[in-house]
């Protein structure tokens, strides 16, 4: 009997250390690469492609504090400064100089290109959407774990997201992103990991537009550091004060 108990735990913990993590937790996990956890600040450069060519270029500063609060700067060309988007839980609102009141706005409403406005100011899956394991494929030589993610709202910026996540280290790969009916918008290629804060983190973001297949957007990260942020600047009333 005490044979058999020993065998028994011994399956029991070969079953918990082998066993494939829930979908959420999979999800959890790339974001965490994606951006970390607290306060943090960040540049972001989006460059739009239309048939080979640099169409434009805008520059943005970046703010946020946890999963649920962002405040976006414009930041070049110089005729985009002073304008600003804040994100409080999925309430969106921009900020224009010339109106004297920030403007409500959707998540799913496009920024630059192919770059929605959730695209900036919610970097993370996690508390937005259902996930579900629905199978594995290798891509770029990694194997993937493959997910659907399905809004818990029509407040999210997608309707549905098909997400690639490497099983090694929980790096996102690619995603694409879809309609609530099922329109295929554009595919997402997550690039340039380099070390920073701590972690790998993928400091590009290349989106492939499936509508108009001869534009891409590429956002570049940079100087993504910790910052303590005051609850003020989250504030809709404080916009254009600071």
């Amino acid at each position: 009997m005490k044979h058999w108990s020993l065998v028994t735990g011994y399956w029991l913990l070969v079953t918990v250390l082998f066993s494939e993590p829930s979908a959420d937790d999979i999800v959890r996990r790339a974001d965490r690469v994606r951006m970390p956890e607290g306060g943090v600040a960040l540049q972001v450069k989006v460059t739009v492609i239309q048939n080979g060519k640099v169409e434009y270029v805008r520059g943005f500063e970046v703010f946020g504090k946890g999963n649920d609060k962002t405040l976006i700067k414009f930041v070049s060309p110089k005729s985009e400064v002073g304008k600003a988007l804040l994100m409080v839980g999925r309430d969106l609102w921009i900020y224009l100089p010339e109106v004297s009141r920030p403007v409500r706005i959707p998540l799913q409403e496009r920024l630059v290109g192919d770059v929605a406005n959730g695209d900036l100011a919610r970097a993370n899956f996690t508390g937005d959407y259902k996930a579900q394991l629905v199978g594995s494929e290798r891509v770029n030589d990694k194997d993937c774990y493959v997910l659907e993610l399905t809004a818990v709202d029509d407040a999210v910026t997608y309707g549905k997201v098909r997400y690639w996540v490497s099983k090694s280290d929980f790096h996102p790969v690619q995603a694409d992103f879809y309609t609530a009916a099922g329109r295929h918008l554009k595919r997402g290629y997550f690039e340039d990991y380099q070390q920073v804060l701590g972690a790998l983190r993928p400091m590009r973001l290349v989106f492939e537009d499936k509508v108009k297949k001869e534009r891409k957007s590429i956002l570049e990260y940079s100087h993504l550091r910790r910052m303590e942020l005051p609850d003020r600047m989250f504030n809709k009333n404080y916009l254009g004060k600071q």
